[in-house]
């Protein structure tokens, strides 16, 4: 174990975890080059590190700094042949096209830079090619790098691009303090000079053994400041395949004696690992990964996840990796009932399939049951997507009996599978006993008005349910009316989306008089339901009382010139919506004319459709002028 100085942004894994949502193209970018850079500086002075992962590099004001070089060797002048020299460099390489993976797959960068995320995403494929002569040489990486830095309004000087500090190779950018001794004269020191001479043979893979040289004043330097450092290597090669590594050992014992710190800056110690690393653990990992990938593709569902569960199981796992164990997506028949049981066994492992994708798989009603069942004895599952299976009533009880014994799933599309009414019951009554599911998704099931009542009164009991989409349910006007009545009770749900369920002017009214009272709703979708001019009245009228509602779709509803100028004095009052959209409602001249007033005056609306609505071209001119944000 090594004292290192103190870092104030932790590992590079934990600080891109930690402020992910804050960084940017350009700092992966920096991030990167930093690395490669150090990395290129190590292979010109005859260095190869070859454990490099985001666990031993450290973030220190937003600059890399490399540590734990436990396993770095130096090449020993005129000793070793350039294929071996060269196949060290390029294990290097791979580890360095792993970071940038990693850090590619964690920071969601806000920027424009679709053509250099191409060239980024190429760079770090090409680092990761099985064969070692396929990847590409250090300084093609540093340049290409250099190259996609794009002005994010954010400066990257050359300092902090070219990271050179040539008396110290446990971290290249500053000066560390070992106690208060300043390691000019490091353990690790590099010459100024290295020749390799590539005309050399190497007689027997043993004889590589004798030409990497771990410089032997390091013992005695630690000695001398009161630590002991007890480090055999061993390099072993396969007699079978001398290009390849069999083990790479680095066993390290360190005692440090007891003595007075005077260290200038505060002392931490450094995220220890197991520093056990072969080339052929490395080549393990990618032919797990492709097992994996072809079991997976084969419909050998359990085998693929315990084949991911090992791999993550690796510390140079990638983000990838975590999400091919608990992400997948099986849409559009590539599970199939013929697969399907292999499925259930991957399922009712229990272990870290967390969100699963059957979309479009005709899994049918037995399919259905047999998905229910294991639902049933999962406790990881939590989004669960199951659109267009054509599972039918009989599917929709078992799943809703599903609903009243899982605890995990939190999100459930079911939308286009015939649920009909006694599907759309059965998942009622299980809402009113589930406690997790936040997220419902019945649309296109033909539920009618006896499933909308069922829902109504689930809504009535539920506290948990966030989202509900009913669109094209044929609700009808009794089960409008009635989940109109729920929104007045429930205060959990924040969005509702009643699309294309024929509604008509008298269930407007009902709503109307729900958004009065519900301080919860925030997005309500009315689409296609022929509110007609009267319907349009008083839901404007609502939206000056309403002080929670952020989005309202209602194109499609003949709201007529009357409805429109009364939505336009509803916007003079409101002060939280930010969403509307009117599209397709013959709003004609004077609603339009009303609305250009009406945003005059409105300051909080920032977006708006007005799609065929036969403004004429004076007042589309007015609207455009008073609003740039209106959409025709």
């Amino acid at each position: 174990m090594l004292i290192f100085e103190n870092v104030n942004g932790g590992t590079l894994r934990s600080y891109i975890h930690e402020n992910s949502q804050h960084l940017s193209w350009n700092d992966m970018i920096k991030f990167s080059l930093q690395i490669a850079n150090a990395v290129r500086y190590l292979h010109a002075k005859g260095i190869v590190n070859l454990g490099l992962h985001s666990e031993n590099i450290f973030v220190h004001n937003k600059n890399i700094k490399l540590a734990d070089y436990g396993l770095s060797n130096r090449l020993k002048g005129q000793a070793v042949k350039y294929q071996y020299l060269g196949f060290y460099k390029k294990f290097d390489v791979y580890n360095v096209g792993k970071l940038m993976q990693e850090m590619y797959n964690n920071i969601p960068f806000a920027e424009n830079v679709v053509g250099p995320i191409d060239k980024y995403v190429k760079l770090y494929e090409d680092c990761l090619q099985n064969e070692p002569n396929g990847r590409p040489e250090i300084q093609f990486i540093t340049s290409n790098l250099k190259s996609l830095i794009v002005d994010c309004n954010q400066n990257i000087n050359s300092h902090d691009l070219e990271i050179i500090h040539p008396k110290n190779s446990f971290i290249i950018h500053d000066s560390m303090m070992y106690n208060s001794i300043s390691l000019q004269e490091s353990p690790m020191h590099i010459d100024k000079t290295f020749n390799i001479d590539f005309n050399y043979t190497l007689e027997s893979p043993a004889d590589l053994n004798k030409r990497l040289e771990i410089e032997s004043y390091n013992t005695s330097f630690l000695n001398n400041h009161g630590i002991i450092l007890d480090r055999p290597y061993s390099i072993e090669l396969s007699s079978q395949n001398d290009e390849n590594f069999s083990v790479y050992q680095d066993n390290t014992n360190v005692y440090v004696n007891s003595f007075e710190n005077t260290t200038l800056s505060p002392l931490n110690l450094p995220y220890t690992i197991n520093s056990t690393i072969s080339t052929q653990k490395y080549n393990n990992l990618e032919n797990m990964r492709k097992e994996a990938h072809e079991s997976f593709k084969q419909g050998k569902f359990l085998k693929a996840l315990e084949l991911y569960e090992e791999i993550t199981k690796n510390r140079q796992h990638s983000a990838e990796d975590q999400k091919s164990t608990s992400t997948w997506d099986l849409s559009y028949n590539r599970c199939g009932l013929k697969n399907l049981n292999e499925l259930i066994k991957a399922i009712c492992r229990n272990t870290t399939l967390t969100s699963l994708n059957l979309e479009y798989n005709d899994l049918g009603s037995e399919g259905g049951k047999v998905l229910a069942n294991a639902l049933c004895m999962n406790n990881t599952l939590t989004s669960l997507n199951l659109r267009s299976n054509d599972l039918g009533s009989e599917g929709g009880k078992a799943l809703a009996n599903a609903l009243c014994k899982n605890a995990t799933l939190t999100s459930l599309e079911l939308g286009e599978n015939d649920l009909e009414s006694e599907g759309g019951i059965a998942l009622a009554n299980a809402l009113c006993k589930n406690t997790t599911l936040t997220s419902l998704n019945l649309s296109e099931n033909e539920l009618g008005s006896e499933g909308g009542k069922a829902l109504a009164d689930a809504l009535c009991k539920n506290t948990t349910l966030t989202s509900l989409d009913l669109w094209k349910d044929i609700l009808g006007s009794e089960g409008g009316k009635a989940l109109a009545n729920a929104l007045c009770k429930n205060t959990a749900l924040i969005s509702l989306n009643l699309s294309d369920n024929r509604l008509g002017s008298e269930e407007g009214k009902a709503l109307a008089d729900a958004l009065c009272k519900n301080n919860a709703l925030t997005s309500l979708d009315l689409c296609y339901n022929d509110l007609e001019s009267e319907g349009g009245k008083v839901l404007a009228n609502a939206l000056c009382k309403n002080t929670t509602l952020t989005s309202l779709k209602l194109y499609g509803n003949k709201l007529g010139s009357e409805g429109g100028k009364a939505l336009a004095d509803a916007l003079c009052k409101n002060s939280t919506l930010t969403s509307l959209e009117l599209n397709f409602n013959n709003l004609g001249s004077e609603g339009g004319k009303a609305l250009a007033d009406a945003l005059c005056k409105n300051t909080t609306l920032t977006y708006l459709t007005l799609y065929s609505n036969n403004f004429g071209s004076e007042v589309a001119k007015t609207l455009k002028m008073h609003y740039v944000r209106t959409l025709f």
